[in-house]
Order: structure tokens, then C-alpha cells, then sequence
């Protein structure tokens, strides 16, 4: 039992022994980002309910207008508005998460995740007084739009679905579609995938340098040379 902005919450859990037979279904591999919160290697995009861009509005301007109250007054307390919907948001988004969860683990046996460091990634660019950071309000926006996706959550209850149903979760390296000819940080030009030493998988389809904005990683690395499923680690 607990206590949210939205009131009082109980959950029971059981344990239901149940036989689960083979699961001989495809791979996939899945890229998380912030424009499309979800790319399979189908070619299917998964985005976030739209309706939290609006929600996510409307506590900003809750928040501007608790700023400007006075503690402890009647104005201050139905200005608590801003928790309600943050509680909201987060409700749509686990909402979302299970649901596109629970599809994918429906309809593949393998499936492959980038290896990301969200910690890191969403690390604050705030430094000292003598060395400032540098572009801090556009890195508190990309870590916004980064923890908006929820990309840990989504991996969370992944693998329980996955693991009830016979279904394996791996993880590829990071940056991994930087190999295959992609643009790749820090160059210009994008580099072809002949001047790498290792070339450990292939691409899932041919696919030209300028159309990297419609081919994301998830495309890459679920296949070996062969054309097998790749080997999870």
C-alpha cells in the first residue's frame, strides 16, 4: 500500500506456476532514442503517448504560478496541481511501457538492446564557479527529453515478459551503428564499414550514409555475416 498525488495505491502479488513451451519466434533488435522512443529492425517507430507533451505544458505553467505564491497560504495549497500531474504523466508512461513491452515480447524470442549508460548520458554539464560548464541549458534539455523516454523502464519489464515467455534479452555494444557507415562523431564525411579492423555483424539491409536519419541503429547488429541471429553476450 502507498500513498501518490493521486491518492491511496495497493497491489497484491501471486506466483502462478504455469508451463511454458519453446519459443521459436524471430529476433529483433530495438533502439531507444528521443525522437522515436522506439525503432525495432522491422522498420516499426514507437513514440510516447502524445498527450504528455500537453500534460508537460500544463505543469509549467502550474509550476510558474506555485512560484509565485506564498507558502502555507489557501492559494499555495490548490496551486499542488503540479504533483497531480506529474503523477499523471508517470501513470501514462508506465501505461505505454507495458504495453509495448508486452507486444514485443509476444512476437520475438530474441531480443537485443543498445548497452546505454542513462546515468551517465543524463549527467549534469553544471560545474564549478572557476571552470563553468559549457551549453548547460540545451544539456538539461537533452537530459529532460532523455528521462521523458523512459528507456530503463521499458528494459525493466522487457525481461520479465521475456523471461515468462522462454524469450532471451541481449545487449549490443554502444555506438555500435557507428560502424556500418553511418556518420560518426566528429567527422564530416561518414566512414565506410571497409576501414575497420573488426566488423563483427552486418547490416540487416543495405543502406546509403544519407539515409541515416531513416535507418537508426536498431537495424544493426541483430544478424552475424551469415545472416544468423547474432550472438548475445
Amino acid at each position: 500500500m502507498s500513498l501518490a498525488a493521486n491518492g491511496w495505491h495497493i497491489a497484491f502479488a501471486c506466483e502462478i506456476d504455469h508451463a511454458v513451451a519453446a519459443n521459436d519466434l524471430p529476433a529483433v533488435g530495438i533502439d531507444r532514442g528521443v525522437a522515436n522512443t522506439l525503432t525495432l529492425s522491422t522498420g516499426e517507430h514507437w513514440w510516447m503517448p502524445a498527450g504528455l507533451a500537453q500534460i508537460e505544458r500544463r505543469k509549467r505553467r502550474a509550476q510558474r504560478v506555485l512560484a509565485r505564491r506564498k507558502r502555507g497560504s489557501r492559494r499555495h495549497a490548490k496551486a499542488r496541481r503540479v504533483a497531480a500531474l506529474q503523477a499523471r504523466a508517470a501513470r501514462i508512461r508506465q501505461d505505454w511501457r507495458h504495453k509495448a513491452s508486452l507486444d514485443v515480447a509476444r512476437r520475438f524470442a530474441t531480443v537485443v538492446l543498445e548497452d546505454l549508460a542513462t546515468r551517465n548520458m543524463t549527467r549534469s554539464a553544471w560545474k564549478t564557479v572557476d571552470a563553468p560548464g559549457t551549453h548547460v541549458c540545451q544539456k538539461a534539455g537533452l537530459n529532460r527529453a532523455i528521462l521523458a523516454q523512459g528507456w530503463h523502464g521499458f528494459e525493466t519489464v522487457l525481461a520479465y515478459k521475456l523471461e515468462e515467455r522462454s524469450a532471451v534479452q541481449g545487449r549490443s555494444p554502444p555506438h555500435l551503428a557507428e560502424l556500418f557507415g553511418l556518420r560518426s562523431r566528429g567527422q564530416a564525411k561518414p566512414r565506410k564499414p571497409s576501414v575497420f579492423p573488426l566488423l563483427p555483424m552486418r547490416l540487416a539491409r543495405p543502406c546509403r550514409p544519407q539515409c541515416c536519419n531513416q535507418h537508426p541503429a536498431s537495424e544493426h547488429g541483430v544478424y552475424d555475416r551469415g545472416g544468423r541471429a547474432a550472438a548475445l553476450r
